[in-house]
Protein backbone atom coordinates (compact mmCIF):
# COMPACT_ATOMS: atom_id res chain seq x y z
CA UNK A 1 0.00 0.00 0.00
CA UNK A 2 1.22 3.65 -1.05
CA UNK A 3 0.35 6.21 1.33
CA UNK A 4 -0.42 9.09 -1.81
CA UNK A 5 -1.34 12.59 -0.79
CA UNK A 6 -4.81 12.17 -3.63
CA UNK A 7 -8.31 12.21 -2.01
CA UNK A 8 -9.82 9.26 -3.39
CA UNK A 9 -12.13 8.25 -0.79
CA UNK A 10 -11.99 4.54 0.37
CA UNK A 11 -10.75 2.00 -2.15
CA UNK A 12 -10.78 -2.25 -1.78
CA UNK A 13 -8.17 -5.04 -3.17
CA UNK A 14 -10.27 -8.13 -3.47
CA UNK A 15 -8.06 -11.27 -3.02
CA UNK A 16 -9.47 -14.14 -4.34
CA UNK A 17 -7.44 -18.02 -4.30
CA UNK A 18 -8.39 -20.40 -6.38
CA UNK A 19 -6.01 -23.80 -8.05
CA UNK A 20 -4.74 -25.14 -4.53
CA UNK A 21 -1.64 -27.35 -4.75
CA UNK A 22 -1.83 -30.30 -2.77
CA UNK A 23 -4.34 -28.57 -0.83
CA UNK A 24 -8.54 -28.27 -1.26
CA UNK A 25 -9.47 -24.65 -0.95
CA UNK A 26 -11.53 -23.90 1.60
CA UNK A 27 -15.51 -22.02 2.14
CA UNK A 28 -13.78 -18.96 3.00
CA UNK A 29 -11.97 -18.38 -0.90
CA UNK A 30 -12.25 -14.59 -1.49
CA UNK A 31 -11.25 -11.99 1.11
CA UNK A 32 -12.23 -7.69 0.12
CA UNK A 33 -9.20 -5.74 1.63
CA UNK A 34 -10.55 -1.92 2.45
CA UNK A 35 -7.95 0.97 2.04
CA UNK A 36 -9.50 4.18 3.58
CA UNK A 37 -8.39 7.20 2.34
CA UNK A 38 -6.71 9.23 5.15
CA UNK A 39 -5.94 12.75 2.26
CA UNK A 40 -9.05 14.69 3.88
CA UNK A 41 -10.43 17.41 1.64
CA UNK A 42 -8.52 19.89 0.31
CA UNK A 43 -8.46 23.66 1.63
CA UNK A 44 -8.76 26.05 -1.49
CA UNK A 45 -7.07 29.26 -1.30
CA UNK A 46 -5.28 31.90 -2.76
CA UNK A 47 -1.55 31.32 -3.54
CA UNK A 48 -0.70 34.80 -1.86
CA UNK A 49 -2.61 37.84 -0.64
CA UNK A 50 -1.49 40.41 -2.43
CA UNK A 51 -0.19 41.03 -5.88
CA UNK A 52 0.80 43.97 -8.21
CA UNK A 53 1.66 45.55 -11.26
CA UNK A 54 2.05 48.14 -13.89
CA UNK A 55 -1.12 49.73 -14.64
CA UNK A 56 -0.24 49.54 -18.36
CA UNK A 57 -0.11 45.15 -17.62
CA UNK A 58 -3.68 44.92 -19.30
CA UNK A 59 -4.33 41.14 -17.55
CA UNK A 60 -3.90 39.95 -14.55
CA UNK A 61 -3.56 36.58 -13.09
CA UNK A 62 -4.62 35.70 -9.63
CA UNK A 63 -3.63 31.89 -8.72
CA UNK A 64 -6.15 29.90 -6.33
CA UNK A 65 -4.49 26.80 -5.11
CA UNK A 66 -5.04 23.23 -3.43
CA UNK A 67 -2.63 21.75 -1.31
CA UNK A 68 -2.60 18.22 -3.05
CA UNK A 69 -4.51 16.77 -6.04
CA UNK A 70 -8.52 15.36 -5.66
CA UNK A 71 -9.88 12.68 -7.98
CA UNK A 72 -12.86 15.35 -7.63
CA UNK A 73 -13.47 18.49 -9.80
CA UNK A 74 -13.00 21.54 -6.77
CA UNK A 75 -15.08 24.08 -7.61
CA UNK A 76 -15.08 27.62 -5.35
CA UNK A 77 -16.98 31.11 -6.06
CA UNK A 78 -15.28 34.75 -6.38
CA UNK A 79 -15.90 37.94 -6.10
CA UNK A 80 -14.99 41.29 -6.47
CA UNK A 81 -15.31 42.84 -2.55
CA UNK A 82 -14.39 45.74 -2.45
CA UNK A 83 -11.02 48.47 -3.55
CA UNK A 84 -10.51 51.54 -4.91
CA UNK A 85 -10.26 50.65 -8.21
CA UNK A 86 -13.66 51.19 -10.67
CA UNK A 87 -15.16 48.72 -12.50
CA UNK A 88 -15.34 49.41 -16.10
CA UNK A 89 -13.56 52.21 -15.86
CA UNK A 90 -10.05 50.45 -14.21
CA UNK A 91 -10.94 47.08 -14.55
CA UNK A 92 -13.66 44.41 -16.25
CA UNK A 93 -14.22 41.57 -13.59
CA UNK A 94 -17.17 39.77 -12.48
CA UNK A 95 -18.53 37.67 -10.12
CA UNK A 96 -17.85 33.75 -11.60
CA UNK A 97 -16.82 30.57 -10.34
CA UNK A 98 -13.38 28.75 -10.47
CA UNK A 99 -13.01 25.03 -11.35
CA UNK A 100 -9.91 23.02 -10.66
CA UNK A 101 -9.94 19.67 -12.76
CA UNK A 102 -9.74 16.72 -10.86
CA UNK A 103 -5.65 16.14 -10.56
CA UNK A 104 -4.57 19.30 -10.50
CA UNK A 105 -3.74 21.49 -7.56
CA UNK A 106 -4.25 25.39 -8.50
CA UNK A 107 -6.69 27.35 -11.03
CA UNK A 108 -6.17 30.72 -12.12
CA UNK A 109 -8.72 33.96 -12.23
CA UNK A 110 -7.95 36.15 -14.79
CA UNK A 111 -8.38 40.36 -14.13
CA UNK A 112 -8.69 42.16 -17.64
CA UNK A 113 -7.15 45.78 -16.45
CA UNK A 114 -7.50 49.24 -18.14
CA UNK A 115 -4.86 51.33 -19.00
CA UNK A 116 -6.31 54.72 -18.89
CA UNK A 117 -4.24 58.16 -18.91
CA UNK A 118 -5.61 59.90 -16.36
CA UNK A 119 -2.82 60.77 -13.61
CA UNK A 120 -4.04 59.21 -10.10
CA UNK A 121 -2.86 57.13 -7.26
CA UNK A 122 -2.53 53.65 -6.92
CA UNK A 123 -5.35 51.59 -7.20
CA UNK A 124 -6.74 48.15 -5.72
CA UNK A 125 -9.50 45.49 -6.62
CA UNK A 126 -10.46 43.04 -3.24
CA UNK A 127 -11.30 38.87 -4.52
CA UNK A 128 -12.92 36.90 -2.26
CA UNK A 129 -13.55 33.53 -2.26
CA UNK A 130 -16.71 31.34 -1.31
CA UNK A 131 -18.73 28.49 -1.17
CA UNK A 132 -16.28 25.59 -2.23
CA UNK A 133 -16.91 22.43 -3.70
CA UNK A 134 -15.50 19.26 -3.10
CA UNK A 135 -12.91 21.39 -0.75
CA UNK A 136 -13.08 23.65 2.76
CA UNK A 137 -11.78 27.63 2.21
CA UNK A 138 -8.10 28.06 3.30
CA UNK A 139 -6.97 30.99 5.42
CA UNK A 140 -5.88 33.09 2.41
CA UNK A 141 -9.26 33.83 0.96
CA UNK A 142 -8.85 37.91 -0.07
CA UNK A 143 -6.38 38.70 -2.51
CA UNK A 144 -5.67 42.17 -3.38
CA UNK A 145 -4.60 43.44 -6.56
CA UNK A 146 -3.12 46.84 -6.80
CA UNK A 147 -3.12 48.39 -9.86
CA UNK A 148 0.10 50.62 -9.71
CA UNK A 149 -0.35 54.09 -12.01
CA UNK A 150 2.26 54.38 -14.66
CA UNK A 151 0.48 57.87 -16.02
CA UNK A 152 2.71 61.04 -15.54
CA UNK A 153 1.78 63.96 -13.86
CA UNK A 154 -0.49 66.44 -16.52
CA UNK A 155 1.11 69.87 -17.44
CA UNK A 156 -0.68 73.19 -18.82
CA UNK A 157 0.92 74.92 -22.19
CA UNK A 158 -0.43 77.87 -23.07
CA UNK A 159 -0.64 79.47 -26.00
CA UNK A 160 -2.42 82.17 -27.47
CA UNK A 161 -2.93 83.31 -31.56
CA UNK A 162 -1.98 87.28 -30.52
CA UNK A 163 0.82 86.57 -28.52
CA UNK A 164 4.24 84.81 -28.33
CA UNK A 165 4.16 84.56 -24.62
CA UNK A 166 1.64 84.46 -21.72
CA UNK A 167 3.12 84.93 -18.39
CA UNK A 168 0.73 83.90 -15.24
CA UNK A 169 2.11 85.76 -11.81
CA UNK A 170 0.81 85.08 -8.32
CA UNK A 171 -0.22 88.09 -5.92
CA UNK A 172 0.94 87.97 -2.36
CA UNK A 173 -0.88 91.17 -1.51
CA UNK A 174 -4.27 89.00 -2.02
CA UNK A 175 -6.19 86.64 -0.81
CA UNK A 176 -4.63 82.46 -1.98
CA UNK A 177 -8.47 81.73 -2.78
CA UNK A 178 -9.75 84.36 -4.78
CA UNK A 179 -8.83 84.59 -8.63
CA UNK A 180 -7.82 88.23 -8.34
CA UNK A 181 -4.61 86.82 -6.89
CA UNK A 182 -3.54 85.53 -10.58
CA UNK A 183 -2.56 88.20 -12.92
CA UNK A 184 -1.72 87.51 -16.51
CA UNK A 185 0.14 89.58 -18.73
CA UNK A 186 1.05 89.46 -22.56
CA UNK A 187 4.34 90.33 -24.08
Amino acid sequence: IIDDLTVEGDETVILTLSSPNNATLGSNSVHTYTIADNDGTPAIEFSSASSADLESVTSRSVDVVIPFSSLQQIGVDYAVTGGTAGSGTDYSLTAGNLTIPDGATSGTIVIPTIDDSTDESDETIIITLSNPTNATLGSTIVHTVVINDNDGKPYLTATSPHTQQINTHYSPHTHPHTPTNYHTHTT
